[in-house]
Parts: structure tokens; sequence; C-alpha cells
């Protein structure tokens, strides 16, 4: 089974999709190096900067005002202050963005701080210390992480694609005289003659299809001059 195409188009075809594959694979490893780890690390510290001043507001603001910054909290910012609970069992990091988090959390408050998911998982909980309190803060696990640049994704890929239909298109266009013209050198080739080619198209296509008919016009003519003179010696011959 031969993996490696035969033809022009195909061999033009494969090379253009491979070569904008590896075009494609770096620079989507490059939005990824340069754009969304970047981004999601500052997401991550802001995030984690809200959580902690979150808790430290709680236990420097009178008691009687925490219904109102709770309600604050929730409403604004997305954030769920419960009791803290300590037998709770510390959740592993299972996505870059809760690792990124999780070293934004340390550095905002000047220690590791365990990170809990609820049994749904829908759910993720923090216990910050502030000032001797402790207070456990839960926010909705899709808050973690930020969207990807999809438009960075859809440009590649859509340019991607449209470099290879165009160049596709203008193979094509490229091969198929060629197999008209080899069909023609095909036909004389069996001594045959064929129709004129078109004489249009690309200038070196024209060119060369100017050449082939020029020598289908010349072997043609010589057949008909090898005929006559070939009638001219047979009737010399027959004629005493």
């Amino acid at each position: 089974m031969k993996l490696k195409p035969s033809s022009l188009f195909g061999r033009t075809a494969v090379t253009i999709a491979l070569t904008l594959g590896l075009f494609a694979a770096l620079s989507m490893s490059a939005v990824v190096y340069f754009v969304m780890i970047p981004m999601a690390k500052r997401s991550a510290n802001d995030f984690a900067a809200e959580v902690v001043s979150a808790a430290h507001a709680l236990q420097e603001m009178p008691e009687e005002r925490h219904p109102e910054l709770l309600q604050e909290l929730h409403n604004d910012h997305g954030l769920i202050v419960v009791p803290h609970e300590p037998d709770d069992v510390e959740t592993s990091v299972d996505t870059p963005y809760l690792m990124f988090f999780r070293d934004a959390l340390e550095e905002q408050a000047g220690e590791q701080l365990p990170i809990i998911n609820d049994e749904t998982g829908a759910m993720v909980w923090v216990d910050v210390p502030a000032h001797g309190m402790e207070y456990r803060i839960g926010f909705n696990r899709r808050r973690l992480g930020t969207n990807p640049p999809l438009a960075f994704a859809a440009i590649i890929g859509g340019g991607a694609l449209l470099t290879i239909l165009v160049s596709l298109l203008e193979v094509r266009r490229i091969v198929t005289p060629l197999d008209r013209l080899s069909g023609a050198v095909r036909e004389v080739g069996r001594g045959q003659k064929p129709p004129p080619i078109t004489e249009n198209g690309p200038e070196e296509i024209a060119d060369l299809a100017r050449t082939i008919n020029g020598l289908s016009a010349d072997i043609a003519e010589m057949a008909e001059n090898r005929t006559v003179m070939l009638s001219g010696i047979s009737h010399d011959l027959r004629t005493p």
C-alpha cells in the first residue's frame, strides 16, 4: 500500500497540509505559553487577592455588619462564607488553573491554604485565616479558570483552512491544463493528431501548449509528406 501520493496534486496537498499543521501547532503552543498561561496566572492572582481580602474584611468589620457584607460578597463577587469545618479533607490539585490559584493564595496569605471540594464538585471552598480567625469561603467551580482565547484558535484554524483551500484550488488550476497537455503528448506519441490545445492560462502553460501544438502539426506534416513520398515511390516502382 502506497502512502505517498503519486500525483502532483496529491503531493502538493499533503505538503501544504503538513506545513500548515505544523504552523498551527507552533502557533497554538506560542499562544498557550505567551498568552493563556500569563492570563491564567493573572486571573488566579486577582481572584486569590479577592478571597483573602474578603476574610480580612469580615474580621475587621463589626459583627453586626457581617450580614450586609456577606450579602455584598455573594451578590457582587459570587463568594459564600460558611462556618469553618476543620475535619474536611483537602482536595488534590486537578487542573492547571487550580495550581495557579493555590500558589496565588499562598503568596497572598503567606501560607499554604487548604482547598476543599464539596460532595457534588460544584463548589470549591478555601479556609482563610485572618488575624486569629478562620473563615471558609466558597465559590462556584466554574469561576476557576479563564475562557481560552478562542479568537486566536479561530484565526489560526480559519487562516490555515483558507490557505489550504486556496492553495489546492491554485494547484488544481495548474494541474488541469497539465493533464490536458499530457494527454495530447500521449496521442502524438501514438501517431495520432490531437485537436489543438487552447493556448491560454499562465504564460508557461500557454508556451508549452503552443509548443505541443507546433510539434503535433510538424509531426502531422511529416507523416503527410512521408505518405506522399511513399505513394510516389510506389507509383514509380509500378511504372516501367
